[in-house]
């Protein structure tokens, strides 16, 4: 996992790293539907362990989407004030 001191600094960086996991979102929406359509009993424990890898992977897509759109203000608000 990714710390946040780790974290790339450029808007491209960011938004380049975002990709796997915003790939993975896809991925983890059919592990849930298969779960979901299986007619076995489930282990709550797995669901658990699911939900926390789901609940890790939003968290790092929202520290970097967080840190991309506040790069881009900046970089807006920096062209606006050169001539």
């Amino acid at each position: 996992m990714t710390s946040e001191s780790d974290a790339p600094e450029t808007i491209f960086d960011l938004v380049a790293d975002m990709e796997s996991g915003i790939c993975n979102v896809e991925d983890w929406a059919r592990a849930f539907q298969a779960v979901a359509a299986s007619r076995e009993r489930v282990d709550p424990e797995a669901i658990y362990v699911m939900a926390n890898a789901l609940e890790e992977l939003g968290g790092r897509l929202k520290l970097r989407y967080r840190r991309a759109v506040e790069l881009a203000q900046k970089l807006e608000a920096n062209s606006r004030t050169v001539p």
